[in-house]
């Protein structure tokens, strides 16, 4: 009788399957070819001292491997001295899922408490994969690109995949947005808060070609901080103080509500460099629907319209 889900006999060894028994005092590394049928009886039978799959981490390993085939990356499957899987479940159930065989690093006798003692690798960001190959990036210029993408709206997000060409694609709009925003975040408190916000929205100008509108709305916004107030400044002091943000607002419409608040400010501000002109802007309206169809806002879109994608729906940079 065959096993139902790996196919190997019922009373054939663990040697008789894999080629090698998981449960292993001596600690010593090999490689095997890794069949559907193998990862199955792994973790069917050795897969008892684990955490639970996340969903998550299988559609990614998908998206991997439909995008960029397998990777010998020098990943292992790790097997404690009780031959139970640590490490590597998830790769193997993708094995089985996509019916690959593939080399697949063995590791075994790992001390049975490593799993839980052992600090894990570290989460890998776009600026690691960047920092490979130009080493002055920083996670602030990370942020600012990731906020600049982000809010333009379209399709391109920053990912590991792409981070190093979005990165030479951007890298001095991005600078000159970090070089504009420092000023008023480390003269005033009041927006440090709004830093992110402030790095998408100063790059996109600077994109546009407005670095001057950029670096007047700055010295607006810092001003009316340190009481040198126009009518525009106490506007927008004012929209920020009132009921726009209430408890029930969530740190992503926060951060929305704040990039559309400069961007209209920036509208009005080119009307008027001297900031001598009304705020000029109600609740109601500061939300994507309405703001996409004029000013700065919508030129910083990809697709306004929607023309591209029909039916998508907005996606926050939050």
């Amino acid at each position: 009788m065959l096993h139902k889900k790996c196919g190997a006999p019922l009373n054939y060894t663990a040697m008789e399957v894999l080629g090698f028994d998981p449960k292993s005092d001596e600690y010593k590394f090999f490689m095997v070819m890794m069949t559907p049928e193998m990862a199955q009886y792994i973790l069917d039978n050795y897969n008892f001292d684990n955490r639970n799959f996340y969903k998550s981490q299988l559609a990614a390993l998908d998206k991997s491997i439909a995008y960029h085939g397998w990777q010998r990356d020098g990943g292992v499957a790790v097997f404690n001295t009780d031959g139970n899987l640590i490490e590597a479940q998830h790769r193997l159930d993708r094995i089985v899922a996509n019916k690959i065989t593939v080399p697949f690093g063995i590791s075994l006798g790992a001390e049975k408490e490593s799993f839980e003692k052992t600090t894990p690798p570290k989460q890998r960001h776009p600026v690691d994969q960047i920092y490979r190959k130009d080493k002055s990036v920083t996670k602030l210029d990370e942020t600012a690109l990731r906020q600049l993408l982000g809010r333009r709206g379209g399709d391109e997000k920053l990912t590991l995949p792409n981070a190093i060409a979005m990165w030479k694609q951007w890298k001095i709009t991005v600078r000159e947005g970090i070089r504009i925003t420092k000023d008023i975040i480390s003269n005033t408190q009041s927006f440090k808060s709004w830093n992110k916000e402030l790095l998408g929205f100063n790059a996109l100008m600077i994109f546009l070609g407005k670095t001057d509108v950029a670096e007047n709305l700055m010295k607006l916004l810092k001003n009316q901080v340190h009481g040198k107030e126009t009518t525009l400044g106490k506007g927008f002091d004012k929209f920020k103080r009132g009921d726009i943000f209430t408890a029930d607002t969530t740190n992503t419409q926060k951060s929305n509500i704040r990039f559309m608040m400069l961007c209209h400010a920036a509208d009005q501000l080119e009307k008027r460099p001297n900031g001598k002109i009304e705020w000029d802007m109600e609740p109601a309206k500061c939300n994507h629907e309405v703001m996409k169809k004029y000013g700065n806002y919508r030129k910083f879109l990809v697709d306004p319209d929607n023309i591209g994608r029909k039916g998508a729906g907005f996606k926050s940079a939050a």
